[in-house]
């Protein structure tokens, strides 16, 4: 089942940490093709002309780690935006932090692997109390040569099937931010998907589309 989910880049060339709460995936990569594929990162990038300097030989058990930042982006009809962490709840600034540590919250993949109500409570603290809707998925690539693709599934009550783009998975550029932009309005065989009234949570975006 098609809907009108779709998937644009920020940046040509560089990217930047979004200005907004993210959670960030660490992967482990093979030390070995890491080193030789960063070479080629270097050259591409022309951070230097000069092979990078040797390093000293990793012990068997020595990883690298690279780290994807992303962000599950929900909003109410107020305009009233906010991330969620892993536990799919509201990620906060604590007071008295520093903004930039503060607002990243490190996690491994089970961060990709987990399912994301599609509709929730929001923050607001005005009555009523609206629900807010998963709008926007942030995704920062890791500046290596890290294979990263995007195949999202989003699951509705009484809809048949799942909303997704119709297309094969979506293979993401190294370095670089993209945005999903989620539609407000689902519509399928079954007919348009009207909300139910209430701030329960409702609709689910499915885990493992990002790999």
């Amino acid at each position: 089942m098609k809907n009108n989910l779709s998937l644009y880049a920020l940046a040509e060339h560089k990217c930047s940490i979004p200005p907004a709460t993210y959670t960030i995936a660490v992967f482990q990569v093979d030390p070995v093709s890491w080193d030789r594929d960063m070479q080629y990162v270097q050259a591409v990038e022309g951070i230097s002309s000069r092979p990078p300097p040797r390093k000293p030989r990793r012990l068997p058990a020595e990883v690298e780690k690279v780290k994807l930042f992303i962000g599950m982006e929900y909003e109410c009809p107020r305009g009233h935006r906010f991330f969620v962490g892993e536990n799919g709840e509201p990620l906060r600034l604590p007071k008295n932090s520093n903004a930039r540590s503060a607002m990243s919250r490190e996690s491994d993949d089970v961060f990709l692997h987990r399912d994301f109500p599609l509709r929730r409570q929001c923050t607001c603290r005005k009555l009523p109390v609206q629900t807010a809707q998963l709008m926007r998925v942030h995704v920062v690539t890791p500046k290596a040569p890290i294979t990263v693709t995007v195949q999202p599934a989003v699951e509705i009550p009484g809809q048949e099937g799942f909303f997704g783009t119709g297309e094969g998975p979506l293979h993401l550029s190294w370095a670089r931010y993209y945005i999903l932009q989620l539609p407000f309005i689902y519509s399928g065989p079954s007919g348009v998907w009207i909300p139910p009234v209430g701030v329960e949570r409702v609709g689910t975006f499915k885990g493992d589309a990002i790999q």
